[in-house]
């Protein structure tokens, strides 16, 4: 009995996600075009192509997810496999919540203060990349943390009665097998990354501009269809066009590393 709500409830997601796939293709079907992934907007992004943004989310959103996986994945491993005070790990579980919970939003404000403001990064791709890092850190860790956990505990014993150090049971014992379910909160971090407007909005600045460097401004899909709809007048259909393409990469990026997990663990 339990299986057929777990069975409606997921056929009425797919379909709601083909449904927003299909109304956001249907209306920026006519914008859409063989030079539209290269060529650079003109008239305010009403016409031309999405090039730019493509290349900075590019940019923001693959270092952006790097370094908080950099980050995220040596905290997991310390928070899961070495011996620490409980109250000591009640406060790193208590921080990770309270950061997955803040606004991104208020992740922005941060960054743009602090990046762009103390730093001296100002609106830049540089700016972006540090904030979204922070933003997906505590994302990234809490995944991490759970996926760990779910490695059994005989493997951590066995490495223990052979003498193995914690340390080195965590990278080349528990950290592999746990690889498949580590995939998901990756996936997901840079899913968010892609689709992220608020706390890019206030950090790389809107330029619809080729960068040159890391220091320069620019937007990212997901600003460039927020520009649109706000402050562009009649730039409602650019922005269905560049929705759906922002659809597309992150479906794939979904779709990609789900599979890639299945295999792993089907092969192992």
């Amino acid at each position: 009995m339990i299986k057929i709500p777990g069975i409606v409830a997921t056929l009425l997601l797919t379909a709601l996600v083909v449904w927003m796939g299909c109304d956001l293709f249907y209306r920026g079907a006519a914008g859409l075009h063989i030079g539209y992934f290269f060529e650079t907007p003109r008239n305010l992004g009403r016409s031309g192509g999405i090039g730019p943004m493509l290349a900075n989310t590019g940019i923001i959103v693959g270092l952006g997810t790097l370094l908080a996986a950099l980050v995220s994945l040596p905290l997991a491993v310390a928070y899961t496999e070495l011996p620490a005070p409980r109250g000591l790990c009640k406060i790193v579980r208590s921080a990770l919540d309270i950061g997955v919970g803040v606004p991104r939003i208020v992740w922005g404000l941060f960054g743009g203060a602090f990046f762009g403001g103390y730093c001296g990064f100002g609106f830049s791709l540089l700016s972006g990349i540090l904030t979204l890092a922070c933003l997906l850190a505590p994302i990234m860790t809490t995944g991490f943390i759970a996926s760990l956990e779910m490695v059994e505990n005989d493997v951590r014993e066995q490495c223990a009665a052979l003498g193995v150090d914690s340390w080195k049971t965590a990278w080349r014992q528990v950290v592999p097998l746990a690889l498949p379910g580590l995939t998901a909160p990756l996936a997901l971090a840079a899913g968010r990354g892609c689709g992220d407007a608020a706390a890019l909005l206030f950090t790389a600045g809107v330029a619809m501009q080729m960068p040159s460097s890391l220091f320069d401004s620019g937007a990212t899909l997901s600003v460039f269809v927020f520009h649109l709809l706000a402050t562009v007048p009649g730039g409602q259909n650019a922005a269905y066009s560049a929705a759906a393409i922002l659809f597309a990469i992150t479906l794939v990026i979904q779709l990609g590393i789900t599979t890639l997990t299945r295999e792993e663990r089907f092969a192992q």
